[in-house]
């Protein structure tokens, strides 16, 4: 089973109560956007990456989406999961893991079984379909699940 984690704030980010839309105290206006010279690979690696890396700063990323956990890791304590969230936004552009969209990546906490984040692009907050063209913001909404490599589904 997968939460939406509406217990960020500790860690900076602003969700609204109904769907976790990601927002910034000054609306929910895009005012970032990719590289317009980089490929469209490239410009959703970059989209993903500042998703991924924004954990601690929502208003940095102006990339509308919210973060799922798998129940085993939301019921670790406020400390564990801090250190989890903060491993995910600190992975780096270059770890061996990471696939080429920069979408999926695993990574270990000390301590406990190997962890893996994934980055789903959908076409809405509904996340029902998967978005068409996830290089482009204003038509994408992201999801970062975090869970354990076992508890992964395709």
């Amino acid at each position: 089973m997968f939460l939406r984690a509406d217990t960020f704030n500790n860690l900076g980010l602003l969700y609204l109560a109904q769907g976790c839309e990601m927002k910034t105290p000054y609306g929910p206006k895009l005012d970032w956007a990719p590289d317009p010279t980089l490929s469209r690979a490239d410009q959703i690696k970059q989209i993903n990456g500042r998703f991924r890396r924004s954990l601690g700063d929502a208003m940095a990323a102006c990339i509308p989406g919210h973060i799922e956990t798998t129940t085993t890791v939301e019921e670790f304590d406020a400390d564990v999961r801090l250190t989890i969230f903060t491993t995910v936004s600190g992975y780096s552009d270059r770890e061996p893991t990471l696939d080429a969209l920069h979408r999926r990546g695993e990574f270990r906490v000390s301590g406990l079984p190997p962890l893996v984040w994934k980055i789903t692009a959908y076409a809405d907050k509904s996340c029902t379909r998967l978005s068409e063209d996830s290089a482009d913001i204003a038509s994408s909404y992201r999801v970062l699940t975090i869970c354990f490599a076992d508890e992964e589904h395709p």
